[in-house]
């Protein structure tokens, strides 16, 4: 049945309050009041009875079933639901997730669906030296870099941060429009930087350094170096001497290097003395006689240890690097009383 609208014709919204045409809306609901022989509406009233919920995300549509799903709801719709966008009759492929709607309807049926907006897209260029960076938008959306490099967001503006704890924070302020691109340009991140120390316990050696991925690869010879964050091979060569290789993080402002370097050969002769005659001497945790004692050791690092009935032992950690060097021990009394009573000295009391 088709009917006229007319100049005398009332149209009133859901409150019985009189409307104009034009504040009608495509989808809207309405009982109308006509006169049989004219077909003429002479009253048209929003329907009380139906209801309408907005702001909706994420409806899943079924056309084989006929149904929409909304949350943990679901609602039945018939070939001649009116799908709208911006007063336009649209489809329901236009009718995507990246869509909020609101819905019309009455009891478990949907008669209207009209897009309130679409969402827009955000994308990086630049960015693949930052996947796995934590994105935040807005201080309420957190997200990570990924390869799939496509986030979805409701129009206007938006603020964006973007940390990793090997970069400078950035903070960018973006327009989102409805089914557009936003391509943000990461090609202005700053890596951040650490204060590399050195403590070898020779001079005149080399250092080689480089990253895991070869993009930095450097020779030095000084005591501290400014690098990028990132994981390194550290190498140290002098003539001579036995090869250091190590890796590190830099993942601090400051980071401390210690090595020892060896001398490449057999050995040095050392001596090894100490302040009481005929003090044991243990080289490695093995006896090797009574001071003063000559011994050859391998170069790098010995523990020597010296000990003496009545004396408190004493342990060095030495690094043999030369020859004819000479260690001496002082061995002190392992006797509380050695220089007279101590005043709080105790006494042990047995009971019967």
């Amino acid at each position: 049945m088709r009917l006229s609208l007319v100049n005398y014709t009332e149209i009133k919204d859901e409150y019985n309050e009189l409307m104009v045409i034009g504040e009608l809306e495509l989808g809207d609901i309405a009982d109308i009041k006509y006169a049989d022989e004219t077909k003429k509406v002479e009253e048209m009233k929003l329907s009380g009875k139906v209801w309408e919920t907005k702001n909706i995300k994420n409806i899943e549509i079924d056309q084989n079933k006929k149904t929409i799903k909304v949350k943990d709801k679901v609602y039945n719709f018939e070939n001649k639901i009116i799908k709208s966008y911006k007063g336009e009759k649209i489809v329901f492929s236009d009718l995507n997730t990246d869509a909020i709607v609101s819905l019309k309807g009455y009891g478990d049926n949907i008669w209207a669906i009209k897009v309130e907006k679409y969402y827009g897209y955000l994308t990086f260029i630049n960015f693949e030296s930052y996947i796995g960076a934590d994105i935040e938008i807005d201080a309420d959306v957190f997200k990570k870099i990924d390869p799939v490099n496509n986030i979805i967001l409701s129009p206007g503006e938006h603020k964006l941060v973007i940390k990793r704890e090997d970069i400078e924070t950035k903070m960018k302020y973006i327009i989102i429009k409805e089914k557009e691109k936003t391509t943000v340009d990461l090609g202005d991140i700053e890596i951040k930087r650490g204060t590399l120390n050195f403590y070898i316990n020779v001079d005149g050696y080399n250092i080689n350094i480089s990253n895991e991925d070869g993009s930095y690869d450097t020779d030095f010879s000084g005591t501290q170096i400014d690098l990028p964050y990132d994981n390194y091979n550290i190498t140290l060569t002098k003539t001579g001497y036995k090869t250091v290789s190590k890796a590190i993080q830099i993942t601090n402002p400051t980071t401390n290097f210690r090595a020892d370097m060896y001398r490449v050969g057999e050995g040095a002769k050392i001596k090894i003395d100490a302040n009481i005659a005929k003090s044991e001497v243990y080289i490695d945790d093995k006896y090797v006689g009574i001071v003063p004692i000559n011994s050859n050791l391998s170069y790098g690092s010995h523990k020597i240890a010296i000990r003496s009935k009545g004396y408190i032992q004493q342990i060095r950690q030495i690094i043999v690097d030369k020859d004819d060097e000479v260690y001496n021990f002082t061995l002190e009394p392992d006797n509380p009383y050695a220089n007279g009573s101590p005043t709080d000295a105790e006494d042990d009391v047995y009971g019967d």
